[in-house]
């Protein structure tokens, strides 16, 4: 096959687009269709996102013929067009929009993983390393050209700050879509559905934005002048990263007092990064590092209007000579969870289904809590049955429910949720209500690997077992150490009999019994109740129990180390 580089692949895919697009409008009313659809989003109507909806409208619309615009024009046009050409439609048919997080960069590919499939992918991206930065999140579709997937249309940033927003409104949609059709798969849904995702887009962008009430149109202004200063200096990815920056900046920092961001100019950027670390506003290097990047290149485009913006800029070029000062108060501010930052920043680990599942779930019980307070009982403070019936059907790990007069204690997982949350502040009991604190919005932020660690932890701490086995605490050092000699000497994904490990703890023969769900919640066994009454350890909980094997005398809450398991995955 003739070999193109990557400039003539684009080009190639902009000449046969150009037709494509000539085609769909000779066969169909596009403005007509648009209202026919009754779409009615703001992001579609500014004129940089018209092509995307073309995108869309090429690729995923179906009409009542069950095919695609692509396939009619390859029904029609596929005797005159050029193998590469066929190669290329094809390719675009077949693919899908989705959250993309930038892991990293190698030569010319990038490497993303898709959030809502929990998939990496490698993308060939020759122009865009200098472009994004890692830890960013993109909405965007890929799809395979020769064999090598990319990017195509139009790539739209997607602020951290709403990520968790986006991911909880898709899953919510898609487990509807799975009662009508229990066997659809989130690739499918990417494809079917794929106008709701870009809906779903389309509200997170403006809820940041506001467009009509808290932002003034001063504000706009500002914005609007830098955002033309940017146009011909930076990607429009990276001009809509720092626009989003200011607009959460002002949010956060300035609107209290009524400053603009013209005001900048009487902060003090040190007191203010040491404060946003504090009040875990940013929580990463990555957020750090983005934010200074935006505040070092707003502050250039000022200092250019006007001499009295020079000693602040200067200022903030003296933070970015000393951010490991800030680096330092980064980590320090994650010791509420005991986390080595800098160990877990490091560390790119793929979670089974299972735990995915168990942390997509911990995500839910929190930004549920996000929309109303949950009612609590009065006697216990547990929450209130109409809540935990309505938890419980949105998570992925839910109950058979089978009886009627059931309590939070009856829900194993939504009482672990309620356990977990008041014992790290992430909710707190305020009378009569359980309510989110500015902690638990936060926690959201963290990475998969930080919640599984943090959910690990507590699930393998002494007081958690003591309370769900009732055995006596000073024992239980040495039943976990039984139990980990034990699974290191299983071989991963091999079955083993449960009258096995029972009769391993011959004094506490129901410790299993009840403690080994909470282990199967985390994915790191799988227990099979009937017929054969056995359970098998997963390569992730093979690799766990390992480095726990590994390291007997580490501190109860400390960081678990799953570095291993990145070159060991088996499921």
């Amino acid at each position: 096959m003739e070999k193109y580089d990557f400039e003539e692949l684009k080009k190639i895919d902009f000449n046969i687009t150009k037709k494509l697009f000539s085609f769909i409008k000779k066969e169909v009313d596009i403005d007509l269709l648009n209202e026919n659809l009754n779409i009615d989003l703001h992001f579609f109507q500014e004129e940089n996102n018209k092509a995307l909806f073309n995108t869309w409208l090429s690729i995923d619309y179906i009409d009542n013929t069950g095919k695609s615009f692509i396939d009619k024009f390859l029904d029609r046009y596929k005797d005159s067009l050029k193998p590469i050409e066929r190669n290329m439609l094809i390719s675009k048919n077949e693919s899908f929009v989705s959250l993309f997080e930038i892991l990293g960069y190698r030569g010319e590919y990038m490497f993303v993983r898709d959030s809502l499939q929990d998939k990496e992918y490698q993308l060939w991206e020759p122009n865009l390393a200098n472009v994004l930065d890692e830890g960013e999140f993109i909405f965007a579709r890929i799809g395979k050209i020769l064999g090598r997937y990319s990017y195509i249309g139009e790539l739209n940033y997607l602020p951290f700050s709403v990520k968790s927003i986006f991911i909880e409104e898709f899953l919510i949609d898609y487990n509807r879509h799975r009662k009508s059709n229990i066997s659809l798969t989130i690739k499918e849904y990417l494809k079917k559905h794929s106008m709701k995702l870009f809906s779903i887009y389309n509200d997170c962008i403006l809820n940041i934005l506001e467009y009509e009430e808290d932002i003034t149109s001063y504000l706009y202004n500002e914005i609007y002048e830098f955002e033309g200063y940017l146009q011909n200096k930076a990607h429009s990815l990276t001009i809509k990263k720092h626009i989003t920056n200011l607009i959460e900046f002002f949010e956060y920092y300035l609107a209290e007092d009524d400053y603009t961001l013209y005001d900048v100019d009487k902060m003090d950027f040190k007191y203010f990064f040491k404060e946003a670390v504090k009040d875990e506003f940013i929580i990463s290097q990555e957020e750090f590092n983005s934010y200074l990047s935006t505040f070092i290149k707003y502050l250039s485009f000022l200092k250019n209007k006007s001499t009295e913006y020079k000693d602040t800029y200067m200022e903030l070029l003296e933070i970015s000579n000393n951010r490991f000062y800030y680096m330092n108060k980064l980590k320090s501010n994650s010791s509420p969870y005991n986390l080595d930052r800098n160990f877990v920043n490091n560390i790119a680990l793929d979670l089974n289904e299972r735990a995915v599942s168990l942390i997509i779930d911990f995500d839910r019980f929190i930004l549920y809590a996000i929309d109303k307070k949950l009612e609590l009982t009065e006697k216990n403070k547990y929450i209130k049955r109409k809540y935990l019936l309505e938890l419980n059907s949105i998570f992925e790990e839910n109950m058979t429910i089978n009886r009627r007069n059931l309590n939070q204690v009856d829900f194993p997982i939504i009482h672990l949720f309620y356990q977990l949350s008041i014992k790290l502040g992430l909710m707190k009991i305020d009378g009569e209500y359980l309510v989110l604190t500015k902690k638990g919005t936060n926690f959201v932020r963290l990475k998969d690997e930080e919640k599984f660690t943090i959910l690990f932890d507590f699930i393998w701490s002494k007081e958690f077992i003591n309370q769900v086995t009732n055995i006596n605490i000073k024992s239980i050092e040495i039943i976990k150490k039984i139990f980990v000699d034990m699974i290191n000497s299983i071989s991963p994904n091999s079955y083993c009999s449960l009258s096995t490990i029972i009769s391993s703890f011959d004094e506490y023969p129901n410790f299993f019994i009840h403690y080994g769900k909470y282990l199967k919640y985390l994915g790191l066994i799988r227990l099979n109740l009937y017929p054969q009454y056995n359970f098998e350890v997963t390569s992730l909980g093979k690799n766990v129990f390992r480095i726990l094997k590994d390291n007997e005398d580490r501190k109860e809450n400390s960081i678990v180390s799953l570095e291993s398991y990145r070159n060991k995955r088996n499921f």
